[in-house]
């Protein structure tokens, strides 16, 4: 597989060094590789998300997040997608790496690749971890996500959904919290106790 050879051939902590070039297109393509590195595929590249990890990439890339440059925060958040789904230990790094908050900020004030990226994070982070959920919703994402039901943009609003759905799931007090911003009531919001399935964790 291209992407176990590339990272065998020892680019992860080239690529990470190169996060923090003072180019914006040398930072975004470094965000990019990385992302496809670690685009999730049990059978192959498991191992590149906790390489990629250990060497250290959550930390600028949740940076990234906040590079005024065209493209280089939506390659990041989408690395980011890609380093969280289906792995606990990353969602959590990014968590304590302050991403949260600047997700949530790309939600209200992103265009629309960058909130399609940030709620994709978001949904990986919030998928399997109460302690994750918790988090989103006091940094204020409940009601940012409730804003995105409202998009022109299908899968935009179904990412939404999800990540709400995911976030009312398993934690009480994120349920009352979605409820309280409007969850309960607003059109395609999953309901409280039920909703639609777990999708596509990984970025496309």
């Amino acid at each position: 597989d291209n992407q176990v050879a590339i990272a065998q051939a020892g680019a992860i902590p080239l690529l990470v060094r190169l996060l923090g070039d003072e180019e914006p297109g040398v930072r975004g393509a470094a965000a990019a590789a990385l992302g496809n590195l670690a685009f999730y595929h049990t059978e192959t590249n498991e191992g590149n998300q906790v390489a990629i990890a250990e060497a250290g990439a959550v930390a600028p890339l949740v940076l990234l997040l906040l590079d005024p440059a065209a493209g280089v925060c939506e390659a990041a958040a989408g690395t980011l997608r890609n380093l969280a789904a289906r792995n606990v230990e990353n969602a959590a790094a990014v968590v304590k790496a302050g991403g949260v908050a600047s997700l949530t900020r790309l939600l209200r004030d992103g265009g629309t690749w960058a909130q399609e990226e940030a709620v994709g994070v978001l949904r990986n982070l919030v998928a399997e971890s109460p302690a994750n959920q918790a988090a989103v919703a006091s940094a204020g994402a409940v009601e940012a996500l409730l804003k995105l039901l409202d998009s022109k943009e299908g899968r935009l609003r179904e990412e939404a959904r999800a990540t709400l759905h995911f976030l009312a799931r398993d934690n009480p007090e994120v349920r009352e919290a979605v409820q309280r911003a409007g969850g309960a009531t607003r059109p395609g919001a999953p309901p409280s106790a039920a909703g639609s399935g777990p999708g596509r964790l990984g970025r496309r």
